[in-house]
């Protein structure tokens, strides 16, 4: 039950767009003294200043078209009350009960569960400033790399150098989505790939697994940032050098094994897919062709 309320807050803070620490708030929820009432869940969110409210509305449609567009309901389910998070999808209402488990509900359906009780949330001002602020300066950022190296390999031209950079640079983007999406952050490649009604898609399910983690709490997403980072500043500095870009190939090829293993655990195993992750085999493959 505690992980079902832990991934229940994860999920309403994700859908609004709030960044947050995954294991502190695990550990605030499971250890708050009033678990597991509603007032656990404010409190918790009272801990991490994160402005939200407790209500009590009627059940009508007139209501729900005032609601925000993800909130935490209680819900009916045959008699026993239970908490899940919601979000409206426009003619219906996507429900998540807990890890693994969801569904959908036509408006008429969600009424006739829908005990009235929610607790929604808001993204403060100042959380709201410091990530347009915070997105200005990774454009910019972003503009500038692009400027910079493009002028350096016009200067040591080389076709196969230039691919297998912007590739790399490619996966190190996605990588840092992925990480994101681990730590309960968002990102628009996270919102885009990870988001929808699928049950066969759930990059959560995917990047929580065993599976996931390497040793010692290092985890694929650490694997692939240091993977795509060690290969953008190798193929860099072989570049500016006129070396050759054997090395890099190699291990482009070496890498491939590790592609098979994700679809293979993501297909067999969790029975679920991740698009993020199923990007970074992509990528791979890409480097992997260009090495042949």
């Amino acid at each position: 039950m505690k992980d079902s309320l832990v991934y229940l807050v994860q999920q309403l803070l994700q859908q609004n767009g709030i960044g947050f620490d995954k294991e502190e708030l695990a550990f605030q929820i499971e250890s708050h003294p009033s678990y597991p009432s509603l007032h656990a869940i404010t409190g918790v969110l009272d801990h991490f200043n994160i402005e939200n409210i407790a209500l009590d509305v009627p059940v009508n449609e007139d209501t729900l078209r005032q609601l925000p567009k993800s909130f935490l309901a209680q819900i009916d389910i045959n008699g026993q009350k239970e908490f899940a998070t919601v979000k409206n999808k426009g003619l219906g209402y996507e429900i998540f009960y807990s890890p693994g488990k969801k569904g959908t509900l036509k408006i008429i359906e969600f009424i006739e569960k829908f005990t009235g009780i929610l607790v929604a949330v808001e993204k403060g001002e100042e959380l709201q400033e410091d990530k347009n602020s915070s997105n200005t300066i990774a454009k910019s950022s972003g503009v500038a790399c692009i400027l910079f190296f493009t002028a350096l390999f016009a200067l040591y031209p080389s076709v196969e150098a230039i691919v297998f950079f912007a590739v790399s640079l490619l996966g190190i983007y996605i990588s840092y989505a992925i990480f994101k999406q681990e730590q309960g952050g968002e990102s628009y490649l996270a919102n885009a790939f990870c988001s929808g009604e699928s049950e066969k898609k759930d990059c959560n399910a995917v990047l929580t697994s065993k599976g996931a983690k390497v040793f010692n709490g290092f985890t694929l997403s650490d694997l692939s940032l240091s993977y795509f980072i060690g290969m953008s500043l190798s193929v860099y500095f072989l570049s500016v050098l006129g070396a050759n870009l054997s090395l890099p190939f190699l291990i482009s090829m070496l890498a491939v094994p590790i592609t098979v293993y994700s679809v293979y655990y993501q297909y067999i195993v969790i029975k679920k897919w991740c698009l993020l992750c199923l990007s970074i085999v992509g990528v791979l493959w890409i480097q992997a062709f260009f090495a042949l």
